[in-house]
């Protein structure tokens, strides 16, 4: 009988860490993309130093992220992103808007993969 309830509280345990890693991944992609957001939304409004301000900001916030996620995901994925966040405020400090929204566009997707690559789903699992 002891075994049954170990059994349940390690299937619980589980389910927990999966949950949490889960929910830590998910509020990482939501604010990143946030931030991206705003990024866009300075470049729309022409504020070329609002702009520059919010992708030195997104890099300081993606090198504490970034080693939250190397916890639950691979690594490849998220040094993607990482080289690709850590370019963007020299992009904008050089003028190369074209190639930073694409950068942004491209971090969004990455981001977006790993999110849909997480998920427990069938196509996952199996």
């Amino acid at each position: 009988m002891k075994r049954i309830y170990i059994c349940i509280v390690a299937m619980l345990a589980i389910i927990a860490i999966s949950s949490f890693s889960l929910w830590r991944v998910h509020q990482v992609k939501e604010e990143t993309v946030t931030r991206l957001e705003e990024i866009q939304h300075a470049l729309d409004q022409q504020d070329i130093s609002q702009a520059l301000e919010k992708t030195q900001e997104l890099a300081s916030y993606w090198q504490e992220a970034q080693n939250a996620l190397i916890r639950y995901i691979r690594h490849v994925p998220v040094d993607d992103i990482s080289n690709r966040v850590m370019g963007l405020p020299a992009l904008c400090a050089h003028g190369e808007y074209g190639e930073l929204q694409a950068e942004m566009d491209r971090i969004t997707h990455l981001l977006e993969h790993i999110w849909y690559s997480e998920l427990p789903v069938p196509r996952n699992l199996f």
